[in-house]
C-alpha cells in the first residue's frame, strides 16, 4: 500500500507507467479495494487450484483449496498490513503469542489456525448462516 507521497514517486519513475518494462524491478501495482466483502469484519481470500494438464483435448484438475482469513478487523484507514493482508506470513507474530501467553484475542493457537484457514465447506456453511439469519431478520420486521 502506498501512501500519497510513495504513490507520487513511482508515478515519475515510472513516467506514469510510460516506463512500464524498461525498468528491471518487480512491481505490481493496482487499485485498492477499500470497501472489500468481509468475513466476520476481516478480510480474507482464496487459493483455489486449477491445473491445464492439456489444451486438447482440454482436460482441467481442480481444487477446491481454502481461504486465508486476516487475523486483524479491517480498517480502511490502518496503516498495519495485517490489516489489509491475509498472507499468513504476517500472522506469525499471532500464532508465537498464541503460543506463549495462551492466546491471541481471546483464542488459542489451535483456535487462531482455524479461524484464519477457512474450507469451503466451512464458508459454505458461514454463508448459509448469514442468509438464514438475514431472513429472519427481516421476517420480524
Amino acid at each position: 500500500m502506498f501512501d500519497a507521497k510513495k504513490e507520487k514517486e513511482i508515478r515519475s519513475e515510472y513516467a506514469n507507467g510510460k516506463r512500464c518494462g524498461l525498468i528491471n524491478n518487480n512491481l505490481i501495482a493496482q487499485k485498492y479495494v477499500a470497501d472489500p466483502l468481509t468475513i466476520m469484519k476481516h478480510k480474507f481470500d482464496f487459493r483455489i487450484y486449477m491445473l491445464i494438464a492439456s489444451t486438447n483435448p482440454l482436460i482441467v484438475y481442480y481444487h477446491d483449496g481454502f481461504l486465508r482469513v486476516s487475523l486483524e478487523i479491517y480498517e480502511k484507514n490502518s496503516t498495519e498490513a495485517k490489516v489489509h493482508l491475509t498472507n499468513t506470513h504476517l500472522s506469525k507474530e499471532a500464532f508465537e503469542l498464541a503460543k506463549q501467553e495462551g492466546g491471541y484475542q481471546g483464542m488459542n493457537e489451535t483456535e487462531l489456525r482455524d479461524f484464519q484457514m477457512w474450507t469451503m465447506p466451512k464458508l459454505e456453511s458461514y454463508l448459509y448462516e448469514a442468509v438464514i439469519s438475514s431472513f429472519n431478520e427481516i421476517e420480524l420486521m
